[in-house]
């Protein structure tokens, strides 16, 4: 119950059965001590015995319900994930997400308040973000386009995310799959990283850079992968920082990568052979194509329309120079997160100083 108080800032009354079942098996007791293990009955009666129209979201792995939990007379809003797999792999995924979950606490982190596993199924319960995700805001036709004070706004949250996550919690922690999707917002348009099943646990020490970790394989998102995890399946930190750099460039055209490659015109008939046979070969070469074109002034053939003559040149140029420099190839190259974040602050300093001056905030991009 006190797990439920830190989450709900009170204890259950027993009317609202939320106890624990002792005829499951848990991940682990260190988990049962951090979050809640919910009973099924209750986790069947809020989602309707999981019926398809409460769902919310439909995920690679799982499905997303929206439900309302009643505490003590107070309705709080919840996100049920429903593992839609029992394979091997998928359990792994599974206890992966709690175990990184349940230790880690962030404002720019989605937060778990607890969990099912049984034989067949499974569930992870978190906070619900009635935003959705970034993804769902910026490229879907339904939506207001987010103004440009926002998105920095959640460039800046996303970037104290991962900053925390490379250097704030006990251990390193590699994200592994930074991408629009899993970017969720809350209410404010507060940015939250989600989706932790392939994260990775690096070393204790912070005195000394991440090691790198050696994988069998690569993992993650068309477009959002770092040439070197693709190369050698090798993860550091700075793989997060690339993809971060990609989300980035996202944000501004409100466009997925392939997209601004292709609205670049860019995209001939061999490439396009490219990427079919090998697309994350071809991705390699969106980061440094899209770079390069920023730099030449055609800036405003590609970014979002809803912003052209909304950006402040020397906001612009400090955000094109912070993408930049997170895409580099090399990876020793890249700042740290800390840096990003610090650097994306500065950015967003600049466009307000500029608006303080000019009111109607009307810029232009064409001689940037």
């Amino acid at each position: 119950m006190d797990i439920l108080k830190k989450f709900f800032g009170f204890t259950c009354s027993k009317r609202t059965s939320l106890s624990a079942n002792a005829n499951q098996s848990s991940p682990s007791t260190q988990i049962e001590e951090l979050c809640y293990r919910f009973p099924l009955p209750l986790l069947q009666k809020l989602t309707g015995n999981f019926e398809k129209g409460r769902l919310t979201g439909v995920g690679a792995l799982c499905d997303v319900y929206k439900a309302c939990i009643n505490i003590q007379g107070e309705f709080h809003e919840i996100a049920i994930k429903k593992w839609r797999s029992n394979s091997g792999q998928s359990l792994i995924f599974f206890k992966n997400e709690i175990q990184m979950l349940c230790q880690l606490r962030h404002p720019n982190l989605i937060r778990l308040i607890g969990f099912y596993e049984g034989e067949s199924l499974q569930v992870i319960v978190l906070e619900y973000m009635p935003n959705g995700s970034l993804y769902d805001q910026l490229l879907s036709k339904n939506k207001e386009p987010l103004s440009w004070k926002i998105r920095l706004q959640i460039c800046i949250g996303t970037a104290r995310g991962l900053h925390y996550l490379h250097a704030g919690a006990k251990r390193t922690i590699f994200h592994r799959d930074v991408q629009p999707v899993n970017i969720l917002l809350d209410k404010d348009f507060v940015p939250k990283l989600a989706n932790f099943f392939i994260s990775l646990k690096g070393p204790h020490s912070m005195s000394k850079p991440a090691r790198p970790k050696n994988l069998d394989e690569v993992i993650g998102t068309f477009g959002f992968i770092a040439p070197e995890y693709n190369r050698d399946c090798i993860f550091t930190d700075k793989c997060d920082v690339y993809s971060f750099g990609m989300v980035l460039f996202v944000i501004v055209c409100a466009l997925m990568p392939l997209s601004i490659f292709e609205k670049m015109g860019v995209v001939q008939d061999q490439e396009a052979n490219d990427i079919e046979s090998d697309p994350f070969e071809v991705c390699q070469s969106i980061a440094k194509r899209v770079c390069k074109f920023l730099q030449e002034g055609k800036a405003y053939t590609i970014i979002d329309p809803f912003l052209i003559g909304k950006i402040a040149p020397r906001c612009w140029k400090t955000f094109l120079a912070i993408a930049e420099s997170c895409l580099l190839e090399d990876p020793s190259e890249r700042p740290m997160m800390g840096e990003v974040e610090v650097e994306l602050e500065h950015a967003l300093a600049l466009q307000e100083e500029a608006d303080a001056t000019n009111p109607v905030g009307d810029y232009s991009l064409l001689s940037i």
